[in-house]
């Protein structure tokens, strides 16, 4: 799913909550004043376009379970906008001129930050909710439109510093990628979002990693909690001519608390736009390095696209756990309908066997060396290449390995992730039904076990995909971010 791609997915479900502009004839009577200063329900179009405060036009894309943003107003929010001030008080109408000062504004008035159109060449350090995609005046938000960028001067774009106390955070709606002066800078070591500790929401934004000269990852979340939806997350830079050592889409998990991560209808690779090729590529790293009072790193991955790159060592996913302490009863990793890209001489799965369940995933690598590279810690290191999905089923047969494919996932194109026709994807994943009725290995863990914001369940987060189309469409739900539909 190309940047395009996810502007349009978070323009399509972000329309439940646009708001009154002015100026849009969306309801084709040319009367540029109903809809758009009211909301007299008399838009019965499926446009994608209305800037009604509320539905009225039955259109899936239309409800709000995919946006987390509440409705901007001064009493819970401070403002920043490209046209305003740093010594303006931070309302709707006198808005912040940068992130940073809204944010120490929104700290000490317990409110989130709301963010105009336009590029912020800034590094955020924040505790508070930031959301991107607003025009100037905060009555609009179309963030396809209306990008939002955070241009990273120094090593991480926004950082997130949370102790177990602090309430959850979110991010939504924001490009996030290097500027000019971190490039010139030549840091080591960047990240588009860096987080340790709490609880935070990461959705429908564009991530880049950096321009790092010894390692760039699109996201790190260290002793932390997440739900990441519909980000396009990518380590490297967006644009640079430095090739890092080392590259990383997502990093995951911790040692000192429990971690949990959700992830629903990513797009997560280690690549670069241009730069040509790392020394070592990682699409996905979740880790437990435990300790006794560690409540251990659990990982569950619904209808993702995870992709290492073209590099000299290249992985899509890495999964490792400390079997030196009780924590194997408490981590796991659970991938459901993803698709697993590894690429040529790459390695698809690296890391631990210990609380992997692997169900109706489609894991591509033709020219791979391994589909999975096993780690047994069975007194000793055993190493296990694994190079067919042949070979896995025989050796892993069980309720934790079940209907996985192993061919081309048929993407519209190299960069677009919506299915083709054709595609073996379609109709064959695990419905959420069907993944709730199954025996989970973790007894000593609430449940369920992670961590998701009040109010939220899985049900709600995986009823649509990123277009906004219901599941399943069909005899079943699809493998992948796009649930296949005719048109």
């Amino acid at each position: 799913m190309n940047a395009r791609l996810l502007a349009l997915a978070m323009l399509a479900l972000f329309t439940a909550f646009t708001f009154a502009c002015g100026g849009t004839d969306d309801d084709g009577d040319s009367d540029e004043s109903d809809d758009d200063e009211t909301n007299d329900n008399d838009d019965t179009s499926a446009d994608n376009l209305d800037d009604d405060v509320t539905d009225d036009d039955a259109h899936p894309s239309d409800h709000g379970f995919y946006q987390f943003a509440p409705r901007p107003s001064n009493e819970i929010g401070v403002f920043v906008a490209k046209t305003g001030d740093d010594a303006n008080p931070g309302t709707m109408a006198e808005p912040k001129k940068t992130i940073g000062a809204g944010v120490a504004l929104a700290e000490a008035a317990g409110k989130s930050v709301f963010v105009a159109v336009g590029t912020y060449e800034e590094s955020v350090n924040s505790k508070v909710s930031l959301y991107g995609g607003f025009n100037n005046a905060f009555t609009h938000r179309e963030t396809d439109l209306l990008e939002t960028v955070i241009a990273a001067t120094g090593e991480f774009g926004v950082q997130f510093a949370l102790e177990e106390s602090d309430a959850p955070v979110t991010l939504e709606g924001f490009t996030i990628r290097e500027s000019a002066a971190q490039v010139q800078s030549a840091l080591a070591y960047t990240a588009g979002v860096y987080m340790t500790g709490g609880y935070a929401v990461i959705a429908w934004n564009t991530i880049f990693g950096g321009a790092g000269t010894r390692s760039s990852n699109g996201m790190n979340v260290i002793d932390g909690s997440i739900v990441a939806l519909g980000n396009r997350i990518t380590g490297g830079a967006a644009a640079s001519p430095i090739r890092p050592w080392s590259v990383t889409g997502l990093i995951f998990g911790g040692s000192a608390a429990d971690s949990q991560a959700v992830l629903i209808g990513n797009v997560i690779s280690a690549e670069k736009a241009g730069n040509g090729e790392a020394n070592r590529s990682v699409g996905l790293t979740a880790f437990d390095l435990a300790s006794a009072t560690n409540d251990g790193t659990r990982i569950f991955a619904f209808n993702n696209v995870i992709r290492g790159a073209e590099a000299g060592a290249s992985t899509t996913v890495e999964f490792w756990i400390n079997p030196h302490y009780d924590t194997l009863a408490r981590s796991g990793a659970v991938f459901v309908n993803n698709v697993l890209i590894v690429s040529h001489g790459g390695d698809g799965f690296v890391g631990t066997v210990w609380g992997l369940y692997w169900m109706h995933n489609i894991v591509w690598g033709p020219e791979a060396e391994c589909l999975w590279y096993f780690d047994h810690w069975v007194g000793f290191v055993q190493y296990e290449c694994i190079e067919t999905l042949g070979e896995f089923n025989r050796k892993y047969d069980g309720p934790k390995n079940l209907q996985n494919i192993s061919a081309d996932p048929l993407f519209v194109g190299p960069d677009d992730f919506h299915l083709t026709p054709e595609s073996p994807g379609i109709d064959a994943g695990m419905s959420l039904a069907e993944f709730e009725s199954l025996d989970m290995p973790w007894p000593d863990t609430p449940e369920p076990p992670y961590w998701l914001p009040d109010g939220l369940d899985l049900e709600t987060l995986l009823a649509y995909d990123a277009d906004g189309d219901p599941r399943p469409y069909g005899a079943g739900w699809d493998i992948g971010p796009d649930e296949w539909t005719p048109q």
